[in-house]
Formats: structure tokens, C-alpha cells, sequence
């Protein structure tokens, strides 16, 4: 399924496909490198529910995120397919992004009912449609909603840190920052080895 991928496109505007044994591998690594940060995610948040203990409530939630990732993939496909017959059949690529967009809704809403992170049921609808063989055409028709939405994911997410928590001048905040600065090395250094 490899050579459905779509392709990587270069800042100089040349299309490399990932059919070549390199574009398998990043994009590989790109798909389960998003799988693992979302169960870290679904992991971490079983924390915030009091009453657990930290070992069962981290076997629980990965067992949870699991299960949900697998039966979302698996299930995904036939909606997928589905919302796309029914897109060609009504000749109109405005059905496409409803659909699909209630599709990413309901995974979000069944992934938090599940006690996960809800962008984990986003991610699911997102990776069954990145998976069709008409992947291009698909992008296309949701390139409108995704101007909308990133741009509005971010402001959102800026906004719902705590910059108290970044403060200074107490001792939590020197952590808090000591913390970041040591996150965003580790990223940074990571990422430029691996590179």
C-alpha cells in the first residue's frame, strides 16, 4: 500500500514518491511516531482521574488506547470507503467534507467517552483517510477546513496554558521553566542527530 501513499514534496517544488525505500521509511516513522506521543498522551491523562492507582491506571489507559487505535483502523476503512462513494455519488465535494469532519467528531467524542485523549480519535479518522487510494483528491477538498482549523488548534492550544505556571519569581515556576528548557533541547538535539 506503500505506492498509495501520495507523495513528499520538496521546498524546490520536486515531488519525490514514497514508493522509494527512503519515503517508506520516513513516512514509516512519521505515522508511528504520531502513534506512540498519542498513547503517551491517552497515558498521561489517565493520571488526572483520582481514585486509580498509577500502575493499573497506566495499563488501563494503554490497554483503552490500544484497542481504540486498532478497532478505529480497522473500522475506519469501510467508513471511509463509504463516505467516499456516497461523495461521488452526489457529485459534490462539500458532502466529502461534512462527512468526513462528523467522521473525525464522533472519533474525538468516542475516544474522550473512552476516558482517552480526543485527538486520538481525530488522528484515527485522519490516518483511515490518508490510507485511501484517492488520498490527493481526498487532501484537496479538505484543504479549506484545514486553513480554518490549524490556524484556530493553535490559538486554542496557546490559550489554555497556565502562564503562571512560568513564573520566575516562585520556586514551582523555576522548575516549571528548568523543565521546558530541557524538553526543548532534548527535542531539538534529538531531532538533529537523527537527521
Amino acid at each position: 500500500h506503500c505506492h498509495q501513499r501520495g507523495h513528499l514534496h520538496s521546498r524546490a517544488g520536486r515531488v519525490r514518491t514514497t514508493s522509494s525505500r527512503e519515503g517508506t521509511l520516513i513516512l514509516g516513522a512519521a505515522i508511528l511516531d504520531d502513534i506512540f506521543g498519542l498513547l503517551l498522551l491517552s497515558v498521561l491523562s489517565a493520571f488526572a482521574r483520582p481514585g486509580e492507582s498509577a500502575g493499573w491506571a497506566m495499563a488501563s489507559a494503554f490497554g483503552r488506547a490500544l484497542a481504540f487505535l486498532g478497532a478505529g483502523l480497522l473500522l475506519g476503512r469501510p467508513v471511509t470507503r463509504a463516505i467516499v462513494r456516497l461523495t461521488t455519488w452526489s457529485g459534490n465535494d462539500a458532502t466529502l467534507v461534512v462527512l468526513g469532519f462528523a467522521n473525525a467528531l464522533l472519533l474525538a467524542f468516542l475516544a474522550e467517552a473512552a476516558g482517552l485523549a480526543m485527538i486520538l480519535g481525530a488522528y484515527v479518522a485522519g490516518l483511515t483517510f490518508s490510507q485511501h487510494p484517492d488520498r490527493d483528491r481526498l487532501e484537496g477538498a479538505f484543504g479549506a477546513l484545514i486553513q480554518l482549523m490549524t490556524p484556530l488548534f493553535f490559538v486554542l492550544l496557546g490559550a489554555s496554558i497556565a502562564l503562571t505556571e512560568f513564573n520566575p519569581l516562585t520556586a514551582p515556576g523555576r522548575e516549571t521553566l528548568v523543565l521546558a528548557a530541557l524538553l526543548l533541547a532534548a527535542a531539538v538535539i534529538g531531532k538533529v542527530l537523527c537527521a
